[in-house]
C-alpha cells in the first residue's frame, strides 16, 4: 500500500491507511439520513463513523443538500473536473444503470477489491454492482412492502386481526377481497363510500408480484416483459374488480373523499389498508398522529397461483457513490466500505 498507509494487522487484508486527519466530505440527501450520522446520534451509522475516524486518523464532515441541488452540483462538478464531496448518497433507484453509465462517478472496484467475503455475499453481490464492477456502497437494506391496517377501524367492523388468517394460511385474495369490502362503507347512502377497504400507489406491480409472476422475468438470465403472462393477466384483472367494486379509491374519489392522495389517505381515518415499506409506520406516528397500537402490518395476500407470500421490495435503498474527480478515491473508498 501507499499513500501514508501502515501495515495491514494480522488478520485483516484491507488496506488501514493512515489519513493523518484528514477530513472526508459526505453530502447527504434528507435531513433525518444525516442525524443518523452524527457524533451525538446513537445507532450503526454513528458508531461506525466514530470507528473509522479512529482506525483511519481522519475526520467526516456531513452535509445536508437538497437532492436536486445535489444532483445539479455532481453534473456541474463532472463537466468542470473537480468535486465538491468527497462521498454523496445517490437515490438507489439511479444508480443502475443510469449514475454507473454517467461517467459521473468513479467503479469503486477500480480501487477495491470486493472479494472480500463482505460485498460478494449473498445479500450484497448485486446491490450497486453493474456488469460484475461495484460502484456504489449500499446504506443497509431495501424496505419490504407490506401491507398496514388500521386496527381500530378493523375492530369496528368486527373483523379478526389479518394475523388469524396468516396462521391458518387462508390469507389469499379471496379473504383480502372480502376483508377490505367489509371496510369499505357507505354511510350516508349515496352510493358512494365514505371509507374505503384498500389504496395502493402501484397496485398491478405488487399484486402481479403475490401472484408468482413478474413485469420484467429474469429467470432465463436475461429481461424478458412478463406482464402478458397469465399470471400477470389474473392479477390485473384482480385489482380491476378491487376498482370496480369501489373497494379502492379512483383519482376522482380521492379527491371528493379528501383523502389528499394514497400515501395520506389512511392518515384520515377513510381508508383501512395501505402497502408501503418499513418507513411508513413512524410516518402515520410523527407526522399523521396515529398511535402504534393502532398501525398493524401484514404481509401481502397470496394470489391464486403463488405457494407462499411475497414482500416485494420497495425500492433499491439509498447508495453512496464516489464522484469522479474526487481526491484520492484509493484511501476513501476503502475507508467508506469499512
Amino acid at each position: 500500500t501507499s499513500g501514508g498507509s501502515t501495515t495491514a494487522p494480522t488478520g485483516d487484508k484491507k488496506p488501514n491507511y493512515n489519513l493523518n486527519g484528514r477530513t472526508i466530505t459526505i453530502a447527504l440527501y434528507g435531513d433525518s439520513s444525516a442525524k443518523a450520522f452524527t457524533d451525538s446520534a446513537e445507532g450503526i451509522y454513528a458508531d461506525s463513523i466514530r470507528e473509522m475516524a479512529k482506525k483511519y486518523n481522519c475526520k467526516f464532515r456531513i452535509v445536508t443538500v437538497p437532492i436536486l441541488d445535489l444532483i445539479a452540483t455532481i453534473e456541474q462538478d463532472a463537466l468542470a473536473g473537480k468535486s465538491t464531496y468527497d462521498v454523496v448518497m445517490v437515490e438507489g433507484y439511479h444508480v443502475v444503470p443510469k449514475q454507473c453509465l454517467s461517467g459521473q462517478y468513479l467503479c469503486l472496484s477500480d480501487y477495491y477489491d470486493f472479494n472480500d467475503g463482505v460485498w460478494n455475499g449473498s445479500v450484497m453481490e448485486d446491490v450497486g454492482v453493474y456488469e460484475g464492477k461495484r460502484y456504489a456502497l449500499p446504506m443497509g437494506l431495501a424496505g419490504d412492502m407490506g401491507l398496514y391496517y388500521n386496527k381500530n377501524l378493523v375492530k369496528a367492523a368486527n373483523l379478526p386481526d389479518p394475523w388469524t388468517y396468516v396462521k391458518n394460511n387462508t390469507w389469499t385474495w379471496d379473504t383480502f377481497k372480502k376483508f377490505a369490502k367489509a371496510l369499505t362503507t357507505d354511510t350516508d347512502g349515496d352510493g358512494q363510500p365514505n371509507q374505503f377497504g384498500f389504496i395502493c400507489e402501484s397496485p398491478y406491480l405488487q399484486f402481479v408480484m403475490t401472484n408468482n409472476a413478474q413485469v420484467i422475468d429474469m429467470s432465463s438470465g436475461h429481461g424478458k416483459f412478463g406482464l402478458d403472462s397469465a399470471n400477470a393477466k389474473e392479477a390485473i384483472e384482480f385489482i380491476l374488480n378491487l376498482y370496480d367494486e369501489q373497494i379502492m379509491p379512483t383519482t376522482d374519489q380521492i379527491a371528493d373523499q379528501g383523502l389528499q392522495d394514497s400515501f395520506h389517505a389512511m392518515s384520515t381515518g377513510k381508508v383501512a389498508m395501505f402497502t408501503y415499506g418499513s418507513a411508513y409506520a413512524p410516518w402515520l406516528v410523527q407526522e399523521a398522529g396515529l398511535d402504534w397500537d393502532e398501525i398493524g402490518w401484514v404481509y401481502l395476500p397470496k394470489g391464486p397461483k403463488a405457494k407462499d407470500y411475497v414482500c416485494a421490495t420497495f425500492t433499491q435503498q439509498s447508495m453512496l457513490m464516489v464522484p469522479r474527480y474526487a481526491e484520492k478515491p484509493k484511501e476513501t473508498i476503502t475507508v467508506m466500505q469499512d
